[in-house]
């Protein structure tokens, strides 16, 4: 028996070696859990999409082209170029010179395969401009002229969304309006809603969409900020605005002197979570707030409906947010020169098994050269994927996707990427932690002989168990989820 422990043992301390935490590079992502991308001297990414197949889809710009141009990359599972897209893994869109400025700032891949590039051109007093290509990057020819559709319309599109019936909602800002627009599959606009296609709001001074979700209803949440504040509006499935939510369809939360929204998610239970920066004075720092499903700031979330969290010693924005399926909340940005995530349960407090007390900042090559996460997306297997920008040397940027570690895997960690459970420390002298992508119903414990020592019902994805009871040696541990039964050996101090 003696001599069984030690291999064991043996066994565990190497797979301790390999180990990762919550919030850590994942490694297996181009060894370092960052990969930067070059189409020119400034290359910027704004948004990102990971395809059913696991692929990651990041768009931005460059100024790779005689004008500065759409830009996409997709990247394999394990961070490497895509050869199969474009040409090694890019490919660009110039949209003429008289559209100089051009940038994507959101994307999004259909059922289909085929991926919707949303931002905007500077065509005389600007335009929204909609790009689809083939799965295989090429220009979608059935889709608006050649691929491409634009509008004028006094500005810029920073956000985009796909309807279960095809259709496509762009938001952004027209004239200093909330604008939402939404076209067909084929790119015309829909005359069915709004205005000729186009739904405008006007909420205070400056207002701009950052962000869009759209409700099992099919109303749509348009989320951003004016001079000052947070904005919320929602619209009915025809752009008319949703007079039932807030006041006359509208929501305004000012945090701290000023503040805005740059993304915006929707709960399960239908409640709304949009994430931004809150300023005071010189410090800008980390906001989100929680409405209710009327458009009233939820009191269960952080404090009145609000968290705001100071990451770093310099500014910090959070410019993404995404929901985990355990319902916790990550928001993505930038602290200072780093990238800078946090991860929140369900109550807005900040997760302490993610990074440092619920915060991450990474720094991409030198301190005093800037990196960004504009847009967060997650795996299947909740790993954490950002993307932005970093700057190889002064006056240079190019694309940046940075892949992080969700969960934690000490001790029998890595017992499958598809099972995506996490047993640790393991061996273990007080408390052995488990950690499952899906709901855990029951955990039992049985000697080496088949005797059942523990066993306990629980709806769960972390609990833990109080082995200080249990003499030391060697047990089975089953742990039964909502979908499966798996088992491991577990080792007692």
């Amino acid at each position: 028996m003696k001599k069984i422990y030690s291999i064991i043992l043996f066994a565990l301390i190497a797979i301790n070696s390999n180990a990762q935490t919550a919030g850590s590079l994942d490694t297996t992502f181009n060894h370092t859990g960052i990969v930067t991308t070059t189409f020119g001297t400034h290359d910027l990414a704004f948004g990102i999409a990971i395809q059913s197949d696991g692929k990651i889809v990041a768009a931005g710009s460059t100024d790779a082209n005689p004008n500065q141009s759409f830009a996409l990359s997709r990247y394999n599972t394990n961070g490497t170029l895509d050869t199969t897209f474009g040409t090694g893994g890019k490919t660009t869109t110039d949209l003429g010179s008289s559209f100089f400025g051009s940038r994507a700032e959101a994307v999004f891949v259909q059922p289909d395969g085929k991926i919707v590039a949303t931002g905007h051109s500077a065509g005389g007093t600007g335009e929204y401009t909609l790009v689809r290509y083939n799965s295989n990057g090429t220009l979608d020819n059935a889709f608006g002229t050649a691929g491409i559709v634009t509008i004028p319309f006094n500005y810029q599109a920073y956000a985009s969304a796909l309807q279960p019936d095809g259709k496509i909602i762009a938001a952004g800002t027209g004239s200093g309006s909330f604008a939402v627009v939404r076209y067909n599959t084929n790119g015309t606009l829909d005359n069915a809603f709004g205005t000729s296609g186009v739904a405008t709001t006007i909420i205070g001074s400056n207002a701009t969409v950052y962000g869009v979700a759209l409700q099992v209803d099919g109303k749509i949440i348009a989320a951003g900020g004016t001079s000052t504040a947070f904005a919320i509006a929602r619209y009915k499935t025809d752009g008319v605005i949703d007079s039932t939510f807030g006041v006359n369809g509208i929501v305004t939360t000012t945090i701290g002197t000023s503040s805005a929204a740059y993304s915006v998610l929707l709960q399960l239970d239908g409640k709304i979570v949009a994430g931004g920066a809150s300023s005071s004075g010189s410090a800008t720092i980390f906001a989100l707030a929680r409405y209710t499903t009327t458009g009233t700031l939820d009191a269960s979330f952080g404090t009145g409906g609000f968290v705001t969290t100071t990451v770093g010693s310099s500014s910090s924005y959070a410019l993404g947010i995404s929901l985990q399926a355990d319902g916790k909340i990550v928001a993505s940005g930038y602290a200072g020169n780093a990238v800078a995530l946090a991860r929140y349960d369900a109550n807005g407090a900040l997760d302490n098994i993610f990074g440092t007390g619920g915060i991450v900042t990474t720094s991409i090559g030198s301190g005093s050269i800037s990196s960004r996460a504009n847009a967060v997306a997650l795996q299947t297997d909740e790993k954490i994927v950002v993307a932005g920008y970093t700057g190889i040397s002064t006056g240079t940027e190019h694309f940046l996707i940075v892949r992080y570690n969700s969960i934690n895997t000490t001790g029998i960690a890595d017992i499958s990427d598809n099972i995506g459970i996490s047993i640790y420390p393991n061996p273990a002298d007080d408390l052995i932690n488990i950690s499952s992508r899906n709901i855990i119903k029951e955990i039992v414990v049985t000697d080496l002989m088949g005797k059942e020592i523990y066993s306990k019902e629980i709806l769960s994805r972390e609990p833990a168990i109080d082995i200080r009871q249990f003499p030391s040696g060697i047990y089975l541990l089953q742990v039964k989820t909502e979908k499966n039964t798996f088992n491991k050996t577990i080792i007692i101090q």
